[in-house]
């Protein structure tokens, strides 16, 4: 739905848009204003410049999330060991239930998606920033720093975490520099995040209930054949 609003915003001239017109029964709401813009951006673009189709252009973001999300895992863990711990690494990581099943299939959820993505590939390039320290490599960890925190501010936070045991062999100067992207890359996020932590008073969000039944977890579907939640 947000892939559909944002192409006919972008046609209708609007590069940035931060209000759903077509939300809340037609009177429209400023959804777009407090989600973070990548994962409804990216397929929005390919709906509007490739496909024309909103849902197919949601499907081809699927599908190139699982392979970068293999790419990075695997060239993260070649950086930090070797290739064939890469591959090991790369295999579990996307054929883990979460990463494999739950996020794409059961809950059709792209932001996380395009998040889980993206987070092995910071990982790689903050390794390859702690080995090389090159210009190239502080604009790496920019360019994916920034776009995971404009996708999940969550898992940006995530990326920081996981970061810290690897730093610790890093020289001084690789330290400083990893610290300069990061801050860049919170600047390059502040077409989101400012104007979202600004204007969070002016909104009341108004939950509501669930419409769908989620099945529950029992021992005896862990080894039941997988069946989907819609049978039609």
């Amino acid at each position: 739905y947000q892939t559909w609003e944002i192409a006919e915003s972008l046609r209708e001239g609007q590069l940035y848009p931060r209000w759903s017109a077509y939300s809340a029964g037609g009177y429209g709401a400023p959804i777009p204003n407090f989600r973070p813009p990548v994962a409804s951006y990216l397929p929005a673009l390919i709906h509007v410049l490739l496909t024309d189709d909103p849902i197919l252009a949601v499907r081809v973001v699927f599908v190139l999330s699982f392979c970068i999300a293999s790419i990075g895992m695997y060239s993260f863990i070649m950086k930090r060991l070797n290739a064939g711990a890469g591959l090991i690494a790369a295999t579990l990581y996307i054929l883990s239930p979460y990463v494999g099943l739950t996020v794409p299939h059961a809950w059709g959820d792209l932001q996380t998606m395009v998040a889980l993505a993206l987070l092995p590939s910071a990982l790689w390039a903050i390794v390859r920033l702690g080995k090389h320290n090159a210009p190239l490599d502080m604009a790496l960890v920019t360019f994916l720093s920034a776009l995971l925190l404009l996708t999940d501010p969550r898992y940006a936070l995530i990326e920081i975490v996981l970061a810290v045991p690897l730093v610790l062999t890093f020289s001084a100067k690789s330290i400083f520099n990893l610290l300069i992207a990061w801050f860049i890359s919170i600047i390059v996020g502040t077409i989101y995040w400012m104007p979202a932590v600004v204007e969070a008073n002016l909104v009341d969000w108004l939950a509501q209930p669930a419409t769908i039944q989620l099945p529950s977890i029992q021992l005896a579907s862990l080894v039941a054949p997988i069946s989907p939640l819609d049978p039609i």
